[in-house]
């Protein structure tokens, strides 16, 4: 399971750098740039849905049944830290 979401945030990673890139490329190389930046968007907004929905039925229920309120604390940290 651990390796599944490695490799979900591997391609979530990839996908929110593609939308950086299409962002500002936005206006300088055409018009059909807010296309490409809609579809580079929804791209990117369904590899975090279904990333987020796997977390929540599966990961999060069992890291909640087997480790302690201080490692849960230290995770949610660290999940918090890769986003800033």
């Amino acid at each position: 399971m651990l390796g599944a979401f490695d490799f979900q945030h591997q391609m979530n990673d990839a996908a929110f750098a593609e939308l950086q890139r299409a962002f500002r490329a936005l206006g300088s190389v055409g018009p059909g740039d807010s296309t490409k930046l809609r579809g580079v968007g929804h791209r990117f907004a369904e590899l975090q849905r279904a990333h987020i929905m796997a977390e929540e039925r599966a990961l999060f229920p069992l890291a909640a049944r087997t480790l302690s309120p201080e490692i849960l604390v230290r995770v949610g940290d660290e999940m918090a830290a890769r986003r800033r």
